[in-house]
């Protein structure tokens, strides 16, 4: 029976977030998530084959972690929920929020997607499509291109771009934003329940 890992992935992950929200995608090194958590840099190889997988691994899981919630409320029919899980994602995991909504992909991993998580990635698409797609049907009675537009900027650009300058700062959403939120849902979508033309 062999002797159980000392470290697992989930702690080189995290070892990988926690450097990227302090010092930005230049300050994530094998040498240094090694050394993060007293681990030797063979450790970190043995997992992930390079630094680019790792964090490829990372990326995944912190969409796949904002994206469950959201399409939880999305998938219900509750549109403003749905436009408020942004900010409440954010207030309860802001290192991952930092990364997530700060960094785009092509500045932490250069070239394509290691083959390893493509199935996955594509697969979050293929659900936020599918998300969107049945809410804004459902909704606004017509999936045509202008209502995604219009669903998509209620339920995800401005919420995101709300957050971001507080990110940017190192500094936490003011509790208003909630309201601000609500108001934006309520004047895109809250009024034009199935009424807005195409």
């Amino acid at each position: 029976m062999g002797r159980k890992a000392r470290f697992t992935n989930e702690d080189f992950l995290e070892a990988a977030l926690a450097l990227l929200a302090d010092k930005g995608p230049g300050g994530v090194t094998i040498a240094a998530i090694a050394d993060k958590i007293g681990a030797p840099v063979g450790s970190v190889y043995h997992r992930f084959a390079s630094r680019e997988i790792l964090l490829a691994e990372l990326w995944v899981e912190l969409i796949e972690s904002f994206q469950a919630g959201f399409l939880e409320e999305l998938n219900k029919g509750d549109g403003q929920k749905a436009a408020l899980h942004t900010l409440k994602w954010v207030k309860k995991h802001p290192n991952q929020a930092r990364v997530f909504l700060l960094y785009r992909r092509e500045e932490l991993i250069a070239g394509d997607w290691p083959g390893s998580i493509k199935d996955r990635v594509a697969n979050l698409i293929s659900e936020l499509d599918a998300g969107l797609t049945g809410f804004t049907r459902h909704f606004l009675g017509k999936a045509s291109k202008k209502n995604l537009d219009r669903v998509a900027l209620c339920l995800i650009q401005i919420p995101a771009s709300a957050v971001r300058a507080y990110l940017e700062a190192g500094k936490p959403v003011p509790g208003y934003y909630e309201q601000f939120i609500r108001e934006t849902y309520m004047s895109l979508l809250g009024d034009h329940r199935t009424t807005i033309s195409d």
